[in-house]
């Protein structure tokens, strides 16, 4: 008798324990924290059960160096953490991502954060939720828009939500032909809740000193020549976005 043969056929989840594992799995937010730095477990745990302030409980689990797998007991708490970010732990960012298939947490993308992103000197014509959507596809996956309440600074901006890939620098303005004469309009961004980023590669998860960019591909050395800058941060309190 073969090994195979010893251990048995493949067997089939029966259909009750899959329904019951899927629906535990919809719960779940695999979460990574942004930084070179090792997070200390206890200290994070304490820290966002804290700041999150969740109407039921949520159980924690550390699964490997920063990396950690949430479980809620309630679908409105859940869709709060992946509707209210994005969120930081001593200054760095935290992705999070929903489990989909079998619920693998080894190999899964960790690489996009959903912000909310302010387009600045929006002229009249472009002031319309089609060409927020359009504007907001320049900088990433766009969720939502914000078009402002009445007798908000017409003209002058727009609020999208996008999905925003840290692997590659951030966006620092849109540019557009609006009426086809070949007459640039440039549209400055802000992120709302935008952590430290790297003013030389424009990258999330490490400061300007940690960046392994040769700062001779881009600009000449010296910080004032960089071409990222806290500009990008927006300065509104959080009521301001709401």
């Amino acid at each position: 008798m073969t090994l195979l043969e010893t251990e048995g056929h493949v067997q089939r989840l029966k259909e009750d324990l899959k329904i019951m594992g899927l629906k535990r799995m919809s719960l779940r937010l695999v979460w990574k924290v942004l930084t070179n730095k090792k997070i200390n477990r206890e200290v994070f745990m304490d820290v966002i059960t804290k700041i999150w302030r969740v109407v039921d409980s949520v159980e924690i689990e550390a699964t490997s160096k920063n990396l950690f797998t949430f479980y809620f007991r309630s679908e409105d708490d859940r869709h709060h953490m992946m509707t209210g970010g994005p969120w930081t732990f001593n200054g760095a960012l935290i992705v999070l991502v929903e489990l989909t298939g079998r619920g693998v947490v080894k190999g899964l993308s960790l690489s996009y954060a959903d912000f909310w992103v302010q387009i600045n000197r929006v002229p009249l014509l472009c002031q319309t939720e089609e060409i927020a959507w359009f504007l907001g596809e320049m900088i990433g996956a766009v969720s939502n828009t914000d078009m402002g309440m009445p007798g908000d600074w017409p003209g002058e901006f727009m609020r999208v939500r996008v999905m925003i890939d840290i692997g590659k620098p951030l966006h620092r303005c849109v540019r557009v032909d609006a009426l086809g004469d070949v007459v640039e309009t440039i549209m400055l961004l802000w992120y709302k809740r935008l952590l430290n980023h790297c003013f030389q590669c424009g990258r999330l998860g490490h400061s300007t000193s940690e960046c392994l960019t040769n700062s001779d591909d881009n600009v000449p050395t010296g910080e004032t020549n960089l071409p990222f800058e806290a500009s990008l941060k927006a300065t509104m309190p959080d009521w301001w976005w709401s």
